[in-house]
């Protein structure tokens, strides 16, 4: 499930899509806390 820099990519353009509007109702999940809790923290100041 964890992938790199594809995935990371293929994340922040979901992001980037629902940010301008672009898209509606997408589901954005991400996997492993271990893996990304200090991505999240950096991007949405999630602790």
């Amino acid at each position: 499930m964890i992938g790199g820099r594809g995935t990371m990519d293929e994340l922040f353009e979901a992001l980037t899509l629902i940010q301008t509007g672009k898209i509606k109702e997408f589901p954005v999940i991400v996997m492993g806390t271990a893996y990304s809790q200090s991505m999240m923290q950096a991007i949405f100041s999630v602790r």
